[in-house]
């Protein structure tokens, strides 16, 4: 299976407001659509929740791609645990 990739809310908040703006690098979050329609961007329940606090642009953009927000395995809170040790 090729590479997943699972992004934090730091991840979006700071490329959204300060790294590649949509305004400026439409490319990047072209590209991110293109790894989500692909299966191969996901995210987690958590970071939604985070990102609901903003209640900006990029909240529209996470509803809009909600399914890529699951809920964590106990396999990868257990890959993440071990990772954070």
């Amino acid at each position: 299976m090729p590479d997943r990739y699972c992004l934090d809310t730091s991840v979006f908040i700071n490329s959204w407001q300060e790294h590649y703006r949509i305004d400026v690098f439409p490319g990047v979050w072209a590209a991110l659509d293109g790894l989500i329609r692909s299966g191969r961007l996901i995210s987690c329940l958590e970071v939604f929740a985070e990102l609901e606090k903003q209640r900006d642009e990029l909240l529209a953009w996470a509803k809009a791609r909600k399914q890529i927000f699951e809920t964590p395995t106990r396999d990868t809170t257990a890959q993440m645990a071990e990772l954070m040790g």
